[in-house]
């Protein structure tokens, strides 16, 4: 499009390109007519920002870069990108001529939207599974303690001679094996502090 921005922001249309319609669902000829129609088919909740927008770009007389949801006549809601740039003024008709593109960006912002909500989905999702490990290591710690402690009372014979060397063997493998068990489960709770961004860093040399 071509747009000529007079006096106290009144604006005209020298060109829109057909594909206009396209995008916004108006007929170029209707935006030359009646050149209002620009912010009346802008979202209503985007229509204040929009124009306080242009209205930046008519007072500095610098480009427009702008996104922003319109609504086409038959009620569909599309983002849209209009790009333009402040071309030369005329002083004695006291206009100046922004040259410009609207995008149809629909397609994207809706790819950028579902792929806020995996995001968004994938973090809640990883939380729950680090609360989960969390939860689930601290629970296995307590009967493990128990259980290391336990069979080193019996291979140590602690309390008394065991009576079957066979089971004082049974007891340091339940040992090794619970100790081996416990550094996994410490492993486990390690990185789910980690991943819940709750771990704390000892520096040492």
């Amino acid at each position: 499009f071509e747009q000529l921005v007079g006096p106290g922001g009144v604006i005209a249309y020298d060109y829109v390109s057909p594909s206009l319609r396209d995008v916004h669902g108006i007929e170029p000829a209707r935006l030359q007519a009646e050149p209002g129609v620009l912010f009346e088919i802008v979202h209503p909740e985007d229509r204040e920002r929009v124009r306080a927008e242009y209205r930046r770009a008519w007072d500095n007389c610098a480009d427009l870069n702008t996104e922003y949801r319109i609504v086409t006549p038959d009620g569909a809601v599309k983002w849209v990108h209009n790009l333009a740039s402040a071309g030369p003024a005329d002083p004695a008709a006291g206009t100046r001529v922004w040259d410009g593109i609207v995008l149809d960006v629909t397609a994207q912002k809706n790819a950028e939207s579902r792929l806020r909500e995996v995001r968004d989905e994938a973090e809640i999702t990883s939380r729950i599974k680090a609360e989960f490990l969390a939860n689930v290591s601290h629970e296995l710690r307590e009967p493990l303690n128990a259980i290391i402690g336990f069979a080193e009372v019996i291979s140590q014979q602690a309390y008394g001679p065991v009576g079957v060397e066979k089971y004082v063997e049974y007891a340091r493998d339940i040992n090794e094996s619970a100790d081996h068990l416990l550094a996994v489960v410490n492993d486990i709770l390690d990185l789910s502090k980690i991943e819940a961004g709750r771990a704390t860093l000892v520096l040492e040399d």
